[in-house]
């Protein structure tokens, strides 16, 4: 037995010689693979990723802000509109607009004032008024280049307060009998103001004038008139009335 080798053992050495020539065939083709994907990678980086690359940094470091471009116009300036009325003879003016542009406030048609606006796009300013009514408007600067100009809006100053004219009842009158007994009051004041009678609010007509009643009682009754007008400012009058049933 030990001289000749039976011949199921020649197959089986046979077997393994061509299952390991395979098994290196297989590596040597999956090397060239690796190495031909690998070329082929570096030829795309060279080619397009990285110059793609290199222009999109490029862009970012050179990309203007938005307070650097040249070629666009800076917002129109938005204003937080204030009161439409007041008393104050200075106002508070705020907004946005863009970025560290310039801000020329425009009143009654001619520039008021220059403003500095923030890196946040944000401006706020103090302005006089003139008594009566003061109409603003806006636009930015940004380098040479000018927005448009923003809607206008009014702001009256009236720091005068107003006038109350009492025609029915008047002041110190007699009135006698139970069916006299609801009054009716007239009188004129200042068109769109607030009115009230011993506290109780009720309504102007468009030109100022205003028709009301109140229940008297007997005796001396007091009628307390307040009015506020548009800006702010009050008016107070009492007049008395007698009422005997």
């Amino acid at each position: 037995m030990n001289e000749y080798t039976p011949q199921y053992q020649r197959a089986s050495r046979l077997v393994t010689s061509r299952k390991v020539k395979n098994e290196e065939n297989t590596a040597v083709r999956q090397t060239i693979l690796i190495g031909l994907a690998a070329v082929i990678f570096l030829i795309l980086s060279v080619v397009f990723i990285i110059p793609g690359v290199v222009r999109f940094l490029g862009g970012l470091s050179n990309s203007p802000t938005t307070t650097e471009q040249t070629d666009v116009p800076p917002q129109v300036p938005q204003f937080s509109l204030p009161a439409d009325a007041t008393s104050s003879a200075t106002i508070n003016l705020s907004g946005f607009t863009t970025p560290k542009a310039k801000v020329y406030i425009l009143k009654n048609g001619s520039e008021a004032k220059v403003v500095d606006v923030d890196d946040s796009g944000n401006f706020s300013t103090d302005i006089d008024l003139d008594q009566g009514e003061n109409h603003f408007s806006a636009y930015a600067k940004n380098g040479d280049l000018s927005s448009a100009t923003s809607e206008q809006f009014v702001v009256i100053f009236d720091n005068q307060k107003p006038d109350i004219e009492i025609t029915e009842p008047t002041d110190g009158q007699s009135i006698q009998g139970k069916k006299n007994q609801n009054v009716t009051v007239k009188g004129k004041t200042k068109p769109g103001s607030k009115i009230y009678l011993n506290d109780r609010l009720f309504f102007l007509q468009d030109d100022g004038t205003f028709t009301t009643t109140q229940r008297l009682e007997n005796g001396a009754n007091s009628l307390s008139f307040k009015v506020i007008d548009r800006a702010g400012n009050e008016t107070e009058k009492v007049i008395t009335v007698n009422f005997q049933e």
